[in-house]
């Protein structure tokens, strides 16, 4: 019986003992979820304080947008009054500048001062190299009416073919009729093509300054350039034109003198053809000359002072040339090295073998915009001088004299 009554005890006690365990647990999650409830109030508390101080920051920056936005159209305006105000002052400074050109006399290539009134807006041009000269220095929309001949640059021909230029025919016989008829204000043409000297005179009799450029030596390139410059309002840039030609060309220059003095290549003598049936050739007193001289090499033809001269097959055996060049435009388009040497065998027969560039293979036609670089007098003879240093001295170049071919265009060979 006792026993019974000490395990009733015991059970009771380690109820009792459960019970009050379970309740100081019980006590202490209570706590803790109240502690964490608390928490959480401060948590929603701050949070709440956090959202309204960013619900105030932003309205302060919707209110700051709205201002920088009336700020910006406000601003915006102003830079309108501003543009419209300085294309007016770019507007009276370009036409105070044009009123300090003008008027203006410059003493053209027959020695005759030209008084050009003020800027020339209907300029007839009557040769290609006065066409490339008018649109390098920016004088193109001067220009009213060009020669026949004229296809560079590119907008040239556009405006042909569209009317927007007229054509005045050709330029060594141009169309005096349709010349006046376009009321020029300024004609240009070139002091060596004598109809260029009778219109001149004929026109004079109806006020109109005619222009004649000096077109013999590289010097009268760089001259003519700066001519036309201050007879179209342009002198600025006619100025840095002629800087740019004159940097390239020595530039050229140098690099052949380093090649010759590095290798000890003797100077190569050169002629140019400009036409075959017959043989017409550069001599003295030519740009072309000029450009051969510059980079070292040897006209073969600088005994013949009188400029394009007509020369004897023969004189090939005396001049001796390492190189010949032949321009395709005059009576040798189509033509190959086996037909050019065939043709002069019917002169010299089988002397012509003794001729130093028949002997190497080193005749090469000039064909399409090279051509007209070269025989043109005006800013693209830098790029004609180029292609002579490489044509001539190629090894100067890294070019092997092999990878040059017969026919020398855009398309068929690049110089470096």
């Amino acid at each position: 019986m006792a026993s019974i009554e000490a395990r009733t005890r015991i059970l009771l006690y380690a109820t009792l003992t459960i019970a009050i365990v379970a309740l100081g647990i019980t006590v202490y999650l209570f706590k803790s979820l109240s502690d964490a409830i608390t928490q959480l109030e401060e948590n929603q508390r701050a949070l709440s304080s956090q959202v309204s101080s960013m619900n105030y920051g932003l309205e302060r920056v919707e209110n700051a947008t709205l201002d920088l936005n009336r700020l910006y159209e406000s601003a915006l305006g102003e830079i309108s009054d501003l543009k419209k105000t300085l294309d007016e002052l770019a507007n009276k400074t370009k036409k105070l500048e044009e009123a300090m050109l003008f008027p203006i006399t410059v003493v053209d290539a027959t020695g005759d001062p030209i008084t050009i009134p003020s800027k020339p807006l209907r300029i007839v041009s009557l040769l290609p190299s006065v066409t490339e000269i008018l649109w390098s220095i920016g004088a193109g929309d001067q220009v009213v009416a060009v020669d026949e001949y004229s296809n560079y640059p590119p907008e040239v021909v556009e405006a042909l073919k569209s009317g927007e230029l007229a054509n005045i025919g050709s330029g060594w016989y141009p169309d005096i009729e349709a010349i006046l008829a376009l009321n020029p204000d300024l004609v240009i043409g070139v002091d060596s093509v004598q109809s260029h000297h009778t219109l001149k005179k004929i026109l004079a009799d109806y006020g109109i300054p005619v222009l004649l450029l000096p077109d013999y030596s590289l010097y009268d390139v760089y001259e003519s350039i700066l001519l036309v410059g201050a007879a179209t309002g342009h002198p600025v840039e006619a100025a840095k034109l002629v800087l740019e030609m004159r940097y390239s060309i020595s530039e050229t220059a140098d690099t052949v003198k380093d090649y010759i003095n590095q290798t000890g290549t003797p100077a190569q003598r050169v002629a140019i053809l400009v036409w075959v049936y017959p043989l017409w050739v550069a001599g003295n007193n030519t740009w072309m000359g000029d450009l051969i001289k510059v980079i070292d090499g040897v006209n073969a033809y600088e005994n013949l002072t009188s400029g394009w001269s007509a020369v004897d097959p023969e004189s090939l055996l005396e001049a001796r040339p390492d190189v010949i060049l032949i321009t395709t435009g005059h009576g040798s388009i189509n033509m190959t090295r086996a037909d050019f040497v065939d043709y002069l065998k019917g002169s010299l027969g089988e002397a012509v073998y003794g001729i130093p560039a028949i002997q190497n293979n080193r005749i090469y036609f000039i064909g399409g915009a090279y051509e007209d670089a070269l025989v043109r007098p005006g800013p693209r003879v830098s790029e004609a001088l180029r292609l002579l240093a490489v044509l001539i001295y190629p090894q100067a170049f890294g070019v092997n004299p092999s990878d040059i071919p017969e026919l020398v265009t855009p398309e068929t060979f690049a110089p470096p």
